[in-house]
């Protein structure tokens, strides 16, 4: 596939800079925000999954959790020992993120919404139906046109 192909250069850029341009402090600091950023944003698909359909069935409510805690902990580690700003703020996000979907799970639980529609289902029902009316109509028609031959 083609995203295969892509995590491939991507791995084998990384390694000619790493063998490159490894220590430089610039390189460092940037691959580092970038790898905070990335895994500050790991809960953002879900929960957009989650709003979207409007259930959290499916996702281990023990997991983020633990999400959770140790997003807490990083925090409080982070502030103490005078981490660098961006990881301050990455784990901020990371919590607020955890916030939100434990949230989610709270409404989505109480509020006991219904499932989304299953267009599939929906179609089949839509088609039945207009093959009913179709059915109706041509009884209709056919009792009508009988009615008017008879008067002939």
């Amino acid at each position: 596939k083609m995203v295969d192909y892509m995590f491939l250069g991507l791995f084998m850029l990384l390694m000619i800079c790493e063998f490159t341009i490894g220590r430089n402090t610039l390189y460092v600091e940037f691959l580092g925000a970038v790898s905070a950023i990335v895994e500050a944003t790991l809960g953002i698909p879900q929960f957009f999954k989650n709003l979207k359909s409007r259930s959290t069935e499916g996702l281990s409510n023990t997991m983020i959790l633990c999400w959770f805690a140790g997003d807490g902990f990083k925090v409080i580690y982070y502030i103490y020992t005078g981490a660098p700003i961006q990881l301050v703020v990455c784990s901020f996000f990371q919590l607020t993120t955890d916030t939100l979907i434990l949230a989610q799970i709270c409404l989505y639980k109480q509020s006991k919404s219904p499932k989304p529609i299953n267009t599939d289902e929906m179609v089949v029902k839509v088609n039945k139906y207009e093959n009913e009316q179709a059915h109706a109509n041509q009884i209709e028609n056919s009792e009508e046109s009988s009615r008017l031959v008879s008067y002939e």
